[in-house]
């Protein structure tokens, strides 16, 4: 029984692939060593210099300035992690530079997986075809927005290789003709594929005793269709009723054995072996007349006893399945070594696959947001990045905004959402004369119009009083 499994193959570009990352970032977030010349390479290719990790099912080269980051099961309580993945990040510090920095995640999957294109998603694909230390890789980059992803898959003699990422993060960039992709590509090495995806063992059952050898006894029975003069072999029927006398017992015969016995008139039920479902039995035999029952030896024993217990069956995992999706469940296929039916393991629904979205720009006191959407089934979700804070700058501020006194010699605009001033500029060219608000009779001082400060830390000069009006600052009235 063969099925085949159908992955939708849509670029998890960066910000799927460190929502699937699994705790914490650094070139030892698996098992890594340093560099040593990979099995599948031909001899002719020079490597990059890097380090080599081990997801636990595949090994390769992280080289020097990326970050491998193991990915984490989406589904998974207890943070485990995905050993048929690898995400690498180029110029990752911390683990919010995932979204902002090229990238490549490496999947490994079974060599009969069928994988669908995706080519359609993007806004335009151009096909590629690459040539690595011998490997033909195959694959298109597609633009999605200013994103620029890119899906590349190489079979060889046991898995499919699929590499997809993230050229152009906004603080990473990368070439396909970089000798770091490359190295990454050349690198890779299944080796443990193989039992990677062994089925359910069921126990043997405990190997029953010994079928009797042969189904003749020798005992001397009269059957019904023997000749005349009897005969030695029992017949071939499962059932039947023939007379036998007991060595024990007396001459003419009894009814007990051994005490009292009797010639008794057994029916013999031959060996029926067990199936996966159904008991089977040994050969035994039971008297019509006292109920005696007798083993293939014709000692004692019960029906009960002489019972072969069902078998059970041998699952054996065969070709097929899939891991499913969000609108469908995965599944594996078994097969009985035994009796040859078939049954399917439900593995519940498989994962989103979110792809960027959108992004919206925050202010000062509000989030920004970046926007993320399922090629599967079209679910939605929104990541919250935070408000910019107060030391954005002035486009970013949410306002409104007003002229406050910032120094003695100058005035700000400041934002009311956030408080923080946003631009400054002299008070000079805003000045006027206007009495003195504390002796307005006496004197003047100044005042700037555009943001109401009055320069009161200067001295007051006395009015200029002319036909009974200042004239500095307007003052009209008597004087002192």
């Amino acid at each position: 029984m063969k099925k085949k499994s159908i992955f939708f193959l849509s670029l998890l570009i960066s910000a799927v692939l460190a929502a699937g990352c699994g705790g914490g970032s650094g070139k030892s977030g698996g098992d890594t060593k340093e560099t040593s010349e990979p099995g599948s390479n031909t001899g002719s290719f020079v490597f990059a210099e890097g380090e080599t990790y081990d997801t636990g099912a595949f090994t390769g080269i992280c080289p020097d300035g990326w970050t491998y980051v193991p990915v984490k099961e989406i589904f998974s309580d207890d943070d485990k992690t995905d050993p048929k993945s690898a995400a690498l990040y180029k110029g990752m510090e911390s683990e919010t530079d995932s979204f902002r920095c090229a990238n490549v995640q490496v999947t490994l999957y079974e060599k009969d997986v069928y994988l669908i294109d995706s080519r359609g998603f993007y806004d335009k694909t151009e096909d590629k075809t690459l040539e690595i230390d011998g490997k033909t890789w195959e694959g298109f980059l597609g633009d999605y927005g200013s994103y620029k992803n890119f899906l590349f898959t190489m079979e060889d003699e046991t898995c499919i290789w699929q590499v997809t990422g993230l050229l152009n993060g906004s603080k990473s960039t990368f070439e396909l003709s970089d000798k770091d992709f490359e190295t990454i590509l050349a690198s890779l090495s299944d080796y443990s594929h193989s039992s990677a995806s062994s089925g359910t063992v069921i126990e043997e059952p405990e190997t029953p005793k010994a079928t009797p050898e042969t189904n003749e006894e020798s005992f001397s029975v009269l059957h019904p269709e023997a000749p005349e003069g009897g005969g030695t072999t029992v017949p071939e029927t499962n059932e039947e009723s023939f007379t036998v006398l007991h060595p024990e017992a007396p001459e003419g015969g009894g009814t007990t054995i051994p005490d009292t016995p009797h010639e008794h008139s057994l029916t013999a039920y031959y060996n029926v072996d067990s199936t996966c479902t159904e008991d089977g039995h040994w050969t035994y035999y039971v008297c019509s007349e006292c109920g005696a029952v007798l083993d293939y030896q014709y000692n004692p024993t019960t029906i009960a006893a002489e019972v072969i217990p069902a078998k059970g069956h041998d699952w054996v995992r065969v070709e097929g399945g899939d891991p499913g999706d969000c609108q469908h469940q995965g599944k594996k296929f078994y097969e009985c070594s035994r009796c040859g039916e078939e049954t399917i393991e439900y593995l519940g629904y498989g994962p989103h696959n979110y792809v960027p979205n959108g992004h919206s720009d925050g202010t000062c006191v509000d989030s920004s947001y970046n926007y993320y959407r399922c090629t599967i089934c079209g679910d939605e979700y929104a990541e919250d990045l935070g408000a910019l804070g107060p030391y954005t700058s002035k486009e970013h501020h949410k306002g409104p905004f007003h002229w406050d006194v910032y120094s003695y010699g100058a005035h700000s605009l400041d934002c009311d959402a956030c408080g923080m001033p946003t631009e400054t500029e002299s008070h000079d060219p805003y000045l006027i004369w206007i009495p003195n608000p504390a002796s307005p009779s006496m004197n003047h001082v100044q005042k700037c119009t555009k943001c109401g400060y009055v320069l009161d830390y200067l001295t007051p000069e006395l009015h200029q009083m002319s036909g009974g009006t200042c004239i500095i600052c307007g003052y009209t009235g008597s004087v002192g």
